[in-house]
């Protein structure tokens, strides 16, 4: 084959694959189960009727190896979380939205089944300190966020006063670093 057959080739098939990525990525909808159109979405929010929780990229991921490359995942669609993935059907088993002075907060239970985790995971935590980097929670100046798959819990804290919010002892899980609701 000729230079130019092949430079013609690229020419076409490179935006070709292009738009048929973003398509697959934008055909993505609402309760369908995530898969290869994750999107990379670093923002979350907290509010009561809209939250969020990071996750690994792909299902079945281990929690504190993703804490560098972990993606938002929401309850539902949120301007305060542009981009943000659904929630897999049937992962958040409950949740307990609470307000306090300088943060807000979500607790609960998970399946951590549903989003292929493995119940042997002990969790880790993500948090405004870099895990993973460039992530943020709308309207909080610091937040931490842990899942831990082996417990069935997730909590997630956003704070207008950063000393509300303890990223120091994830290893103490959900109850301690976020008290709250947790049935």
């Amino acid at each position: 084959m000729k230079r130019s057959h092949v430079l013609s080739a690229l020419l076409f098939c490179a935006p070709l694959g292009a738009a048929l990525i973003a398509a697959q990525s934008a055909s993505q909808g609402a309760g369908e189960p995530p898969g290869s159109a994750i999107h990379h979405a670093l923002t979350a929010t907290v509010t009561p009727g809209a939250f969020c929780s990071f996750l690994p990229p792909q299902p079945g991921g281990n929690i504190a190896d993703s804490e560098s490359n972990a993606v938002v995942f929401c309850n539902k669609p949120s301007s305060q979380a542009p981009n943000a993935n659904i929630f897999p059907s049937g992962f958040i088993r409950s949740a307990h939205f609470a307000r306090g002075a300088g943060f807000v907060q979500v607790t609960g239970r998970i399946n951590p089944s549903a989003y292929g985790l493995s119940s042997s995971d002990g969790g880790g935590q993500y948090d405004s300190n870099g895990a993973p980097p460039g992530a943020r929670v709308s309207g909080a100046r610091k937040f931490v966020n842990l899942v831990e798959p082996n417990a069935g819990l997730f909590c997630i804290r956003a704070c207008t006063d950063p000393s509300k919010c303890n990223t120091g002892e994830s290893t103490k899980g959900c109850e301690v670093v976020v008290p709250g609701n947790y049935q």
